[in-house]
């Protein structure tokens, strides 16, 4: 059964990390706004606790980026990006990309091995921790995270319906772990709204492709658009909060292809981005709309996949028997 999930909601203002903390804490916060005005949602996900808690764990794959233990950056700091023009020498496009992590690694891997002609700009000794051989895992990253919420919540719901009396730790850490997917997951749907994360053009025009219009080559283009912009701007939740719309829907039992929408809608402003850094205009009145746009965007696409993954984890009967049958000892 196919399911879709949308929710208008149109809220209104009360009487090379992909955003700094602020960008990801705000995404967040709206789409956490969104959960406590939406009936249809649990209640303690909308008390502010709840709010302050997954906007604190929206930030922590970049702490764990910042970590720099090779192990740790060689499987995580591909998951915050994928450069869209990189995967034309693997044979796939965004659209044609396996929705399957190891899946998408087989195909690119066998693609180069059998072309490795097409992959000459690649020094592996450039390379020692091998996180840039592939064009990056942020839409795996994002179905992944929807799919571990989804658990979290069917979790939380099974055990209270097999009755939570003698149970308040397992419902107390139940919850924090519905929190902390909520938290990692924001963190990749607004890495994948900011459009230097869709693109080879991450920071500065690359190198390996022609620069006809003299785009920055700027190593330092990524970070302000991460942070520097959005201070620039004064870009905030009072001044987002009565911007916010709430119109997307996702396909809940798979939203593969909506993952891969919202990427290419963030992909779209790529060469926005250097044209108007180029004239002056990501200074001005239009650079701040595109940049609340993106942030809005982000928002928006994180409601609709939290409110997905509640709506699709109702346990089955099943699960709580089985639950029932296990009764926990608690500590004195």
């Amino acid at each position: 059964m196919q399911l879709a999930m949308c929710l208008v909601l149109l809220m209104k203002a009360a009487s090379a990390h992909a955003w700094d903390g602020h960008g990801h804490r705000l995404v967040t916060e709206l789409a956490m706004d969104a959960v406590r005005l939406d009936p249809l949602m649990p209640s303690w996900l909308g008390e502010a606790s709840s709010r302050q808690r997954a906007m604190y764990q929206s930030v922590e794959p970049d702490r764990w980026r910042g970590q720099r233990t090779p192990a740790l950056s060689h499987i995580n700091n591909p998951d915050h990006y994928i450069d869209i023009e990189d995967l034309a020498p693997f044979g796939l496009t965004i659209d044609t990309m396996p929705n399957l992590r190891s899946e998408y690694i087989r195909v690119m891997a066998v693609e180069k091995a059998a072309h490795p002609e097409r992959f000459s700009h690649y020094d592996p000794a450039l390379d020692p921790i091998r996180d840039k051989e592939f064009p990056g895992y942020v839409a795996h990253s994002i179905i992944e995270q929807y799919a571990k919420l989804q658990s979290s919540f069917r979790t939380l719901r099974t055990i209270e319906a097999a009755g939570v009396e003698g149970r308040a730790a397992q419902v107390e850490q139940a919850r924090a772990n519905v929190l902390y997917h909520v938290g990692v997951l924001s963190h990749f749907v607004a890495d994948a709204a900011q459009p230097l994360h869709t693109t080879q053009h991450f920071n500065g025009w690359s190198s390996l492709a022609p620069n006809p219009k003299g785009y920055t080559t700027s190593n330092r283009f990524h970070a302000y658009i991460d942070g520097g912009v959005v201070e620039l701007h004064h870009i905030d939740y009072p001044s987002l909060r009565p911007l916010a719309k709430f119109d997307l829907c996702v396909k809940a039992d798979d939203p593969w292809n909506d993952i891969i929408a919202h990427i290419k809608r963030s992909f779209a402003h790529v060469e926005d981005l250097y044209r108007m850094e180029q004239d002056g205009s990501l200074d001005q009145e239009p650079g701040k709309q595109l940049i609340e746009e993106r942030l809005l965007d982000g928002s928006a696409m994180l409601y609709a996949l939290i409110r997905a993954a509640w709506e699709t984890s109702e346990p089955e009967g099943a699960e709580i028997k089985r639950f029932i049958n296990w009764t926990p000892v608690e500590s004195p």
